[in-house]
């Protein structure tokens, strides 16, 4: 099943049946650079293919050796040995664990492009995911659903959070209630 914990705030998801159980959590607290932010999916094939044709500086392909080959990096070795250690470790705990809890990554402030959750968006299009859940500001958020990047309009938070995790507004409310 894929499951997207309730803390994410999204009171309209029924989990998808998938061969293991991945939960979708909480980004990580040292991660979380933005001011308020949102949850919402992102189609993983649509942004793939997005994320390659506009970000190839820090995109990560299917196929890793093609790292070797960049034109865009500095030390493609060095981004190569990265990216391996990071894509090994993640295929590693989600073979030895019967739930996997995927911390979501974390889209920059002002554009769509990923700023921390690279390797874990790696990951979600090598299991093949439909969508990876990712926080996100409002602007980033209203590019994404402009350029159709998003899983589903309506499959994102009814919350927008601060750095602490704290909700500061719930959407489903008119605001000052």
């Amino acid at each position: 099943m894929i499951k997207i914990d309730s803390e994410l705030g999204f009171s309209n998801y029924v989990a998808l049946e998938y061969e293991k159980d991945i939960c979708f959590v909480h980004s990580d607290p040292i991660e979380v650079c933005l001011p308020d932010f949102t949850y919402a999916a992102l189609d993983v094939d649509k942004y793939d293919s997005w994320w390659g044709a506009n970000h190839s500086e820090s995109y990560i392909p299917r196929d890793l050796d093609e790292i070797l080959d960049s034109p865009y990096l500095i030390q493609p070795s060095l981004q190569y040995k990265k990216s391996k250690t990071k894509t090994t470790r993640l295929v590693e705990n989600y073979n030895s664990s019967v739930k996997f809890e995927f911390i979501c990554p974390v889209l920059t402030e002002h554009f769509p492009s990923l700023q921390q959750g690279r390797h874990r968006f790696w990951f979600a299009r090598y299991l093949e995911l439909p969508f990876v859940v990712v926080a996100v500001s409002a602007q980033a958020l209203k590019y994404l659903i402009e350029h159709d990047l998003i899983y589903s309009k309506s499959l994102r938070s009814r919350y927008v959070f601060n750095r602490k995790f704290e909700i500061v507004q719930d959407l489903t409310k008119p605001l000052g209630n």
